[in-house]
């Protein structure tokens, strides 16, 4: 594990989690080999097929604040439209358990995410910026924001343009929160999210990249252990 300084009032230390991304060995050993690595999209998250791994609700934000007439509503306000979001979800838990929850052989360990994240942005095509962090799991897993401003239709004289920025400045901020939150029910994965962000549109739900930087801040898990033969202590030669 990793330590990042802060000096403040008094030195301080927040201790980084190294993350495990679990994988079917092939790709483990693709990884290795030259850097080879695929990541989902966000639409990908919510179109997942294996059970374990799909949430519908994945990158959603609600913000609720008072319109003119003072009762509370809701804005459903999604990832800006013109970013792709490219993912990268591993988790802080390191067992056998959790690789059978995801029916795969094997996996890498992430020993400096930052650093392999920042490789990582190097190969994506338009990479502006990205976000790493643990997710938090609740049973609401959409982000939730009471904002004190309000927002309705457009005001008298404004312009669409103009509406749409006003409304645009009230959900960028939270946008990215809203991207490390889940529902509750997968809290046994204890999931630590990366995503890159990137400018452009891509048709696809994944995109495959080669980046043999990335190897020098992981390491290959073990294989599990083959259970032995009980020695019987009665037998004889």
């Amino acid at each position: 594990m990793s330590l990042v300084n802060i000096n403040v009032v008094v030195p301080w230390q927040i201790r980084k989690p190294a993350a495990v991304r679990y994988l079917p060995e092939v790709y483990v050993d693709e990884f290795f080999k030259d850097g080879t690595l695929r990541l989902p999209s966000f639409r990908a998250f919510r179109q997942h097929k294996e059970e374990q791994r799909l949430d519908t609700n994945e990158g959603m934000t609600y913000l609720e604040a008072p319109p003119g007439d003072g009762t509370a509503t809701l804005v459903v306000a999604p990832l800006h439209p013109r970013l792709i979001a490219w993912v990268l979800s591993t988790s802080t838990i390191e067992s056998a358990t959790l690789r059978d929850t995801f029916q795969v052989d094997s996996g890498f360990r992430i020993t400096n995410v930052m650093q392999f994240a920042v490789y990582i942005a190097r190969h994506l095509p338009g990479c502006t910026h990205g976000i790493q962090g643990i997710c938090d799991y609740r049973e609401l897993p959409s982000l939730m924001v009471h904002h004190r401003d309000t927002f309705d239709m457009p005001h008298f004289g404004e312009t669409a343009e103009e509406h749409h920025w006003r409304m645009e400045r009230l959900r960028a901020p939270h946008q990215y929160s809203a991207l490390l939150v889940k529902h509750l029910q997968y809290a046994s994965q204890s999931e630590y999210r990366i995503v890159w962000f990137c400018m452009g549109s891509n048709p696809d739900n994944h995109i495959t990249i080669h980046c043999p930087e990335a190897r020098d801040y992981c390491q290959k898990l073990e294989p599990r252990a083959s259970p032995t033969s009980p020695v019987n202590s009665d037998s004889t030669s």
